[in-house]
């Protein structure tokens, strides 16, 4: 386990340099890509909103009174 480890941390630390090196041409990314990438982060925040809701729900339920307060029935 020991030998992998080494291995794969002398792989990494040398491809270092060659994956930090930038291209001779800056790619410039057009429209569509923005419109896409907005588009997804869309759905990440219209799925947040739900996410949260549902989280806050689940603390107020632990966190409250577990005995169940009931109004008595009238007549009795």
């Amino acid at each position: 386990m020991k030998r992998t480890m080494t291995t794969a941390g002398a792989l990494l630390a040398s491809a270092a340099p060659a994956l930090a090196s930038g291209s001779p041409e800056p790619a410039e990314t057009g429209l569509l890509v923005g419109l896409f990438i907005a588009f997804g982060l869309l759905i990440i925040l219209c799925q947040l909103v739900p996410g949260a809701v549902l989280f806050c729900s689940l603390l107020r339920t632990l966190v409250s009174n577990p005995t169940k307060k009931t109004v008595p029935a009238a007549g009795r």
